[in-house]
């Protein structure tokens, strides 16, 4: 399956008009591939996340696709194509197929770690838990190094202990397709490629899509089979990193001089700003 969009133009509704926050953005996000979504803060990323998620970009909402040639949709290529618009679909539905973590997200109940993840599992089961349920719950608990804080309290939790937990409830929702909106954010700087190498894993063994927003280019550039690029009132760049990775796209994209350099060990493209 590819979850796509193909020039997608949104705004967000103010008092007085509409406010473009993406232009002409398509992008492409096939399962078994980990893709980072990057540029600079207010070029759309959370906006776009949102839109493929399909929690953002119907009318009732502030955020709305104002024109697009192919609406987000999911494209199921086995045998005869069989193409589903997200914006049809219903939470449940859309549930099955795309995982979503927001950017942020506080805690109304004090419930236990497990108990948070098991929500990921809703739309397969309801509140009528399985075996697997538990398993799958388990299983990204590990996967996330959390299993040792699964009988504790969400209210007496760092930051960052929260957000692996948040991130763990998106794994265990067992979608084809997961979008992460910023899960690096609070994390320990030593985590933050740790994370990033178990989604890249996660991706090939499951078979999962994974698009996530990051600020960090050199660590999106050490990972990502793809890159995505946005830019302010500009079409999105789709490619391998050293296609998008190049000093005029950066620099076109964050106002801002930028040098790259193939890292010696890692050999991979390395960037900074100048």
């Amino acid at each position: 399956m590819i979850l796509q969009c193909k020039d997608l133009n949104a705004s967000y509704k103010n008092r007085k008009d509409f406010s473009p926050v993406l232009s002409s953005v398509s992008v492409k996000i096939e399962q078994g591939k980990l893709v980072c979504l990057t540029g600079a803060n207010g070029s759309g990323k959370s906006s776009l996340l949102n839109i493929l998620s399909g929690l953002a970009g119907k009318k009732t909402d502030s955020l709305q696709i104002t024109s697009a040639e192919q609406l987000p949709q999911i494209v199921e290529e086995s045998g005869d194509q069989k193409i589903i618009e997200i914006q049809k679909m219903n939470c449940l539905e859309t549930a099955k197929k795309i995982g979503f973590m927001s950017q942020s997200e506080y805690s109304a109940w004090n419930t236990s770690v497990l108990d948070t993840i098991l929500t990921g599992r809703f739309a397969h089961s309801g509140t009528a838990y399985t075996r697997k349920d538990y398993e799958l719950a388990e299983e990204a608990a590990f996967l996330l190094n959390i299993s040792d804080l699964l009988s504790r309290s969400t209210f007496s939790l760092s930051g960052g202990e929260y957000q692996k937990v948040r991130i763990a409830r998106t794994i265990a929702q067992n979608p084809a397709f997961i979008l992460l909106d910023e899960p690096c954010a609070g994390l320990d700087f030593s985590y933050e490629p740790e994370l990033l190498k178990k989604l890249k894993k996660l991706a090939e063994t499951k078979n999962t899509g994974i698009m996530l927003s990051i600020h960090d280019l050199n660590t999106a550039a050490r990972f990502a089979d793809e890159i995505i690029l946005l830019s302010k009132n500009a079409p999105s760049i789709q490619g391998s990193v050293e296609s998008v990775f190049t000093e005029r796209n950066l620099s076109e994209a964050y106002k801002s001089d930028f040098k790259i350099f193939k890292h010696p060990v890692l050999n991979c493209p390395q960037v900074f700003a100048q």
